[in-house]
């Protein structure tokens, strides 16, 4: 994972160690984790930029094929996707 700061660079993330997951797990909300949190995140970077390349480089993925392991669209863009093929509305 990477993030972009103000120069525009990008820098990796470093995971977090297993203890401090451990403890965010105890604290957190049921179901949170860090797992849970790289799909959803992944989801709507692709979502508002419409660009699987771009999660794939957010994500630090070599293949795209891993990166399309973690977007998963939300049932609004598949009702405006199957809308838009049966004319209703425009994409």
């Amino acid at each position: 994972m990477v993030r972009v700061v103000e120069n525009g660079a990008v820098m990796p993330i470093r995971p977090c160690p297993a203890a401090s997951l451990q403890e965010r797990r105890r604290k957190g909300p049921p179901g949170l984790s860090q797992h849970n949190v790289r799909h959803g995140f992944a989801s709507r970077i692709a979502e508002t930029t419409g660009n699987l390349r771009i999660v794939q480089q957010v994500l630090g993925h070599v293949r795209l094929t891993s990166t399309e392991v973690y977007v998963h669209p939300s049932r609004a863009e598949l009702e405006r996707a199957v809308a838009a093929i049966e004319g209703r509305v425009a994409l």
